[in-house]
């Protein structure tokens, strides 16, 4: 059985990466995202989603979604995704299809993605306290692992 992916870099600590998206074929998703990964380092290969197919059709259906996204392509399987689109255009499409999209998640990668998302609220706070020290800029704001809001804030930044 085969499977269509798409995963992404993360950073262990919250750090902001590029916005580049794999979409890419496996029968195994999780023995590919540890390929990906390599060593242990701070950037991990997360999986966002994936899809099971029964038949041998993957492989064209895979090169009908990098044509599509020839426009973003970057390298090889690799899309700049800049408007956070792929994910969702690429769900839609396979729910058109009615194509089974799978759980592919494993507690290695929930326990990364886990620590990234509470590195982030540390990353971000930290972030505000030296702006703030700075005084280039002054806001009150609301941040947890997957989203910081802006309460309030001047109308320039410097």
């Amino acid at each position: 059985m085969n499977h269509i992916y798409i995963k992404k870099f993360s950073d262990v600590n919250g750090y902001e990466l590029p916005n580049y998206k794999k979409i890419g074929i496996a029968k195994d998703v999780e023995e590919r995202r540890k390929q990906l990964s390599g060593t242990k380092a701070p950037i991990f290969v997360e999986t966002l989603c994936a899809w099971e197919f029964p038949d041998n059709n993957a492989r064209t259906v895979e090169q009908a979604i990098h044509g599509l996204l020839s426009n973003k392509r970057t390298d090889g399987e690799w899309f700049i995704d800049e408007d956070d689109s792929i994910v969702s255009s690429v769900s839609d499409l396979m729910d058109a299809f009615g194509i089974k999209r799978i759980d592919s998640s494993n507690e290695e990668e929930k326990e990364m993605v886990s620590k990234r998302n509470s590195n982030l609220s540390t990353v971000m706070e930290d972030y505000i306290v030296r702006v703030k020290a700075e005084g280039k800029i002054n806001f009150q704001y609301k941040c947890n692992a997957s989203e910081i809001t802006m309460l309030s804030a001047p109308d320039t930044f410097y």
